[in-house]
C-alpha cells in the first residue's frame, strides 16, 4: 500500500504529512527532474474548536482590543493564529499574521508572522492557498534576512517557498547551502528529509532523519517519518521500533492512530 494511501486510510481528518503538493525533485544526486508532489508538515485538526480553546480566543481577542500596548498584542496575535492553526482555519491565522505585520517592522514581527504563513503554507490543501502563503512566507523571510543575512532557519525556510515555485531547485541549493553551512541545522535536515522522501529517496531520508534525531531526540516528527522511510524500504522491524517510539514520546491521538495504522500494516505483513 502506497504512502499517501495508509496516511488517508489511518487518519482521516488529521494532515499528518502532505507530500504531494511539491515539484518533484530528486534533492541528492545531480538529477533535476521535476513532476507533481507537496510539503511535510506539521499535524492540525480539521475540526470544531474544543469549549476550552474557544475560551482561549475570546480571552485574546479581548485583550488585543483593550491593550493598547503593540508588543503585548504582537504575544496575542501570534497566540491566537496558531490556536487558529491547530484547526485548520487557516484564514483567521492569516488575519492575525498580518496583524503583527501592522504592528511594526521589527525583525521579531516578520519572524512571528513569516512562521504563520509558513504553517499555513504547509497545512494547504488548495494550489492557490499553496501559493498565496508561500508566497507571503518567503517575503517576510527576505525582510529577516536583510537584516540578519546568516540567519540559517530563515534561509531554510525561504528555500521551502522557492521548493513551491516555477524554481525549485533554486530552493533545493539553498537547503544544501545551509546545511553545509549548519550541519545540525533542525529546518534544513528536516526539509531534506521530507523531500528526499517525495522523491522517493528513503534511503537519504533516513540519514537526515537520523541525524535530526541526533541534534534534538525529542523531535517526534522525525521519529515518525523515519518509521514510514523504514516501512518503504520494507525493514519493518526498524520501521515498527520509530513507531513504538512515537508511541512513547507523543500523546496526540492523531498521530498515535497513525502509528498504530502503520503498525497494523507491518504486523499483518
Amino acid at each position: 500500500m502506497s504512502l499517501h494511501k495508509i496516511i488517508v486510510s489511518v487518519v482521516a481528518v488529521v494532515l499528518i504529512i502532505l507530500i504531494y503538493n511539491l515539484p518533484k525533485v530528486v534533492v541528492d544526486n545531480d538529477s533535476t527532474e521535476t513532476g507533481v508532489a507537496s510539503r511535510g508538515t506539521e499535524v492540525s485538526h480539521d475540526f470544531e474548536i474544543s469549549p476550552s480553546d474557544s475560551l482561549k480566543i475570546a480571552d485574546l481577542s479581548n485583550k488585543i482590543s483593550s491593550s493598547g500596548n503593540n508588543k503585548k498584542n504582537t504575544i496575542f496575535a501570534d497566540s491566537l493564529a496558531n490556536l487558529y492553526l491547530a484547526y485548520n482555519k487557516l484564514d483567521s491565522a492569516e488575519k492575525y499574521a498580518e496583524y503583527i505585520l501592522s504592528q511594526g517592522t521589527e525583525v521579531n514581527n516578520y519572524q512571528l508572522a513569516g512562521d504563520i504563513f509558513f504553517k499555513a503554507f504547509g497545512f494547504s490543501k488548495e494550489q492557490i492557498d499553496v501559493a498565496r502563503f508561500s508566497k507571503k512566507a518567503g517575503s517576510c523571510f527576505e525582510k529577516i534576512l536583510e537584516t540578519d543575512s546568516d540567519n540559517p532557519d530563515a534561509k531554510a525556510k525561504l528555500a521551502m517557498t522557492l521548493v513551491s515555485s516555477a524554481t525549485p531547485m533554486q530552493g533545493i541549493m539553498m537547503l544544501r547551502q545551509v546545511l553545509a553551512e549548519y550541519p545540525e541545522n533542525e529546518t534544513a535536515l528536516y526539509n531534506l528529509g521530507i523531500l528526499s522522501m517525495q522523491s522517493g529517496q528513503y534511503d537519504k531520508a533516513v540519514e537526515r532523519f537520523k541525524k535530526l534525531i541526533e541534534v534534538n531526540a525529542g523531535n517526534v516528527q522525525a521519529y515518525f517519518y523515519l518509521g514510514v522511510s523504514y516501512f518503504e524500504l520494507k525493514q519493518n522491524d526498524k520501521a515498527a521500533e520509530f513507531f513504538n517510539r512515537v508511541k512513547e514520546l507523543d500523546n496526540d491521538p492523531a498521530i498515535i492512530q497513525a502509528a498504530d495504522g502503520y503498525l497494523k500494516e507491518i504486523n499483518n505483513f
